[in-house]
């Protein structure tokens, strides 16, 4: 439910079931069945010109799977926003974002959090390069903390400065690309980000996590999601890129990006327990290399590789490799292998295939490879098979689709549906399956045989 009246808007949603295995038993598809936490939220925002003010209450319904206990999330009861829209002047940029949440949980530590982070940047750019420093101010404080068997300190405040330096260049030259003319670039960039150290080791873990290792870590601010740990850093990031362009459209062909980060000192400041010593370890280390490479290698075929290397053990972490076949339109294949050490290794097989003019024919194979460590077990994760056939006047689809529910079971969904003109659709669910299943899939429209104005004159 969602309501807006100028600049105010606002909505409420409420998700609720009644019992723990309803999405198990009754569900029709591997989303909905790998749900675990339900909200029940009221929300409201105020936008004008220069920022927004935002409320927001949620609750969770924790639904428990019997082979995996699930930690119920934190309700926030409310969290307050504030966003100021960035304010420049003679080429520096000045904004702020501000938030109070109160956390709330049955058996964890609960409490207060309100954080600003009022920042200034000066950004540089051009068709040569750019040239962007920054600097931020990260207050937090934290009140109300309390729990049961609770020792520790009932309030706690953080102030900690953010510097960084993000700069690169572009260079060009005339090159090729499979016989096509084309536009080489050569784009060095660095990263160089200060943050000094705080002690944080007594402020609560309510909303923080490490992120993912990435490019989109490497060139941000803190390696820790949320607000309860700002990570101390003293690190310099270098990274080139290089691509291709049609020289004619411009439209880009190919481009590959390789990286990685040089530590000057190692971080103190750890999410869970206490803060190393100063004394520790502060030779130059660097983290694992990062690839990644994408773009079209004809007309038809495509690829997209990400690769993330240790260079001390001599292997890979991390990989994700596509490759698409394409020739024409509702003629596609994809092929992807995913893997992430000790967690998952498994290779996904999707396609739509026109097999007339009216008509096509979909389907997808996700397989595990098995992962001994995790006790991941190979075979089929998921399957399905479709069939779509376009009247004019109306579309057919139907499609099977089997998958995991929990970890030892399996659920088989058959959905059928009709599109009547446009006009409405009997059945539901197959139009959805196939769209999360099969990337790049593209669904016949039913066609309108008739028009009504109401407003032509007779």
């Amino acid at each position: 439910l969602n309501y807006r009246y100028l600049n105010w808007s606002a909505g409420l949603n409420i998700e609720r079931v009644s019992d723990q295995s309803f999405f198990a038993d009754l569900t029709k598809s591997i989303n909905a069945a790998s749900q675990t936490s339900l909200p029940a939220e009221l929300w409201g925002r105020y936008e004008t010109s220069w920022g927004e003010v935002s409320a927001r209450s949620s609750r969770y319904q924790t639904l428990q799977d019997a082979t995996n206990s699930i930690v119920p999330a934190y309700d926030r009861l409310p969290v307050v926003n504030l966003l100021l829209t960035p304010w420049n002047w003679n080429g520096l940029s000045f904004g702020m974002q501000a938030q109070n949440t109160r956390f709330s949980h049955p058996t964890l530590l609960q409490g207060i959090r309100s954080y600003a982070v009022p920042q200034v940047s000066l950004e540089k750019r051009s068709d040569e390069g750019f040239f962007v420093p920054k600097l931020a101010i990260n207050a937090a404080q934290y009140t109300q903390l309390n729990a049961s068997n609770y020792s520790g300190v009932a309030a706690f405040r953080r102030l900690v400065p953010v510097a960084s330096l993000d700069t690169g260049l572009v260079f060009e030259r005339d090159a090729s690309w499979f016989g096509k003319n084309a536009l080489q670039t050569l784009e060095p960039r660095l990263y160089f980000l200060y943050v000094p150290f705080k002690d944080q080791a007594k402020a609560p873990l309510f909303d923080t996590a490490l992120t993912g290792f990435s490019f989109a870590q490497i060139f941000s601010e803190n390696v820790f999601t949320g607000q309860d740990r700002i990570a101390d850093a003293k690190h310099i990031t270098p990274a080139i890129s290089s691509r291709w362009m049609d020289s004619d459209s411009g439209s880009e062909l190919f481009k590959a990006t390789l990286g990685k980060r040089y530590y000057f000192q190692t971080q103190r400041v750890q999410l869970i327990g206490e803060s190393l010593p100063g004394n520790v370890n502060t030779r130059a280390t660097s983290s694992d290399w990062l690839f990644a490479a994408s773009g079209k290698i004809n007309q038809n075929v495509s690829i997209d590789t990400a690769l993330q290397y240790d260079q001390t053990n001599k292997e890979v972490v991390n990989s994700a490799y596509t490759l698409k076949y394409n020739p024409s339109q509702r003629q596609l294949i994809t092929l992807s292998k995913r893997f992430t050490k000790n967690t998952q290794n498994a290779i996904d097989l999707s396609w739509q295939w026109k097999v007339s003019s009216n008509s096509s024919m979909m389907g997808r194979a996700a397989y595990s490879l098995g992962v001994p460590s995790a006790t991941l077990a190979k075979g089929f994760t998921e399957t399905l098979i479709g069939y779509e056939y376009d009247a004019g006047c109306w579309v057919f689809r139907v499609a099977a689709n089997r998958y995991n529910t929990t970890a030892n079971t399996k659920s088989t969904s058959l959905y059928f549906q009709f599109d009547l003109s446009g006009l409405t659709q009997v059945g539901a669910g197959s139009l959805e399956t196939l769209k999360r299943n099969i990337p790049g899939y593209l669904p016949f429209e039913s066609k309108p045989t008739w028009t009504y104005d109401a407003f032509r004159p007779f």
